[in-house]
């Protein structure tokens, strides 16, 4: 699993005790996504899939609004913001 770093601010744990707070959210993923994550289950892969991004406190309701939407496309919104 990757450490927490804010996908949009990219703060960490360790910048400010203001920022200890972060959640991963989960955005959509497309079928053959699913049947990797399923592969990987089985296997007992362990890490960070691109579709769990972590947010910081601050920015968590931005992630949530778009967890609806497929990682990719979420990212790009994202990224312009």
């Amino acid at each position: 699993m990757r450490p927490p770093s804010c996908v949009i601010c990219t703060r960490t744990p360790q910048d400010e005790e203001q920022y200890s707070s972060f959640k991963i959210v989960r955005f959509s993923i497309d079928a053959d996504e699913e049947a990797l994550e399923r592969e990987r289950a089985r296997d007992g892969w362990v890490g960070h899939p691109p579709w769990l991004m972590w947010f910081c406190g601050e920015h968590l309701a931005q992630g949530e609004e778009l967890a609806d939407l497929h990682w990719r496309e979420a990212g790009e919104r994202l990224r312009t913001t």
